[in-house]
């Protein structure tokens, strides 16, 4: 297990963009690495898949870091990657058409091992089942990543407003289940945002 380094998040993503030294990356890659290997096992990969493709996607950070056009999209950016290189490993171990694919269906099998001591992240794909597969990508990058909106938008190649409207509609079929739960999600929105999403009741 990885030991992150006494440094925030942000600042290791602002000084790998700004130096791109090995020393940068490697502080980076300490911090990042637990995030990533996260997205793919709550994707339903196994823990050793979830590591090598972990290490995949920050490869390609730091091969690719310049393309980064805009550095507060860095987490969108990142997890575009993500998405790509879990969608690329499905082409090729299951052998379906990309179009076909949807990447919360991925080793389903595998997902009731996955280990995690929280349980209300372990449960997390269970009340987000009533959710079309494009709306479990989004709320998991919104709620588990902590992502904005156009690091959504980004990650997912999508429009701003399309993502906006998702999360719209996700939170009003999921607002009954997180009910039962006596759970509420609690967003980061600004208090006028917060007016034009579907509030959850606790």
């Amino acid at each position: 297990m990885l030991e992150a380094p006494n440094i925030s998040e942000t600042q290791a993503v602002t000084d790998f963009l700004l130096m791109r030294s090995e020393r940068s990356f490697a502080t980076l890659f300490e911090i990042l690495y637990p995030k990533v290997v996260r997205y793919f096992i709550l994707r339903g990969a196994p823990d050793a898949v979830a590591e090598e493709l972990a290490q995949d996607v920050l490869t390609a950070v730091y091969r690719h870091s310049h393309a980064l056009r805009e550095r507060q999209l860095f987490f969108g950016w990142l997890f575009r990657i993500a998405h790509n290189q879990l969608l690329q490993h499905v082409r090729k171990h299951h052998r379906r058409e990309a179009d076909t694919i949807a990447i919360d269906d991925i080793d389903t099998k595998s997902a009731g091992c996955m280990q995690t001591e929280d349980p209300f992240t372990g449960s997390l794909r269970g009340w987000l089942a009533p959710l079309e597969p494009q709306e479990r990508q989004i709320m998991m990058l919104r709620y588990v990543e902590e992502l904005g909106y156009q690091e959504i938008a980004t990650a997912l190649n999508l429009p701003l407003g399309t993502v906006k409207w998702k999360i719209f509609r996700a939170k009003a079929k999921l607002s009954e289940t997180l009910r039962g739960m006596g759970k509420e999600i609690e967003p980061r929105e600004t208090t006028d945002e917060r007016r034009r999403l579907v509030r959850i009741p606790g």
